[in-house]
């Protein structure tokens, strides 16, 4: 578990901190690991295990997920521009100059390789 919240980035970061499995910059809020891999190693499913935790720091519970999006599917048209630069910030893609809807698709979909625009 360690080696693989040592290599977790964004709310798996955030969920390894919360267990208080952290690394050596953002250390660890407290320490319930112990507590969840006993539960679901006897079977407690997620949602009686987050009332559980609720007693002892909640804030795990509490953690949203954003949906994933399905490249081959999106329609970018119609995501907002909030989303488009979402996605070229988690892909790590640039754009100098980037000020219209159609840009910000344009990059993406040369990134994608999907240049029939």
């Amino acid at each position: 578990m360690q080696a693989w919240c040592n290599a977790a980035k964004g709310k798996n970061k955030t969920m390894c901190y919360y267990m208080g499995i952290g690394d050596a910059q953002s250390g660890t809020a407290g320490g319930v690991k112990r507590e969840i891999s006993s539960s679901f190693s006897r079977g407690i499913n997620a949602k009686r295990l987050c009332s559980r935790l609720k007693k002892m720091d909640g804030q795990m519970c509490e953690l949203k997920y954003e949906k994933e999006i399905d490249f081959n599917t999106v329609d970018f048209n119609k995501l907002k521009v909030k989303d488009l630069r979402k996605i070229m910030d988690d892909k790590g893609i640039a754009c100098v100059g980037c000020a219209e809807k159609s840009d910000f698709i344009r990059s993406i979909k040369k990134y994608l390789g999907k240049d029939e625009m």
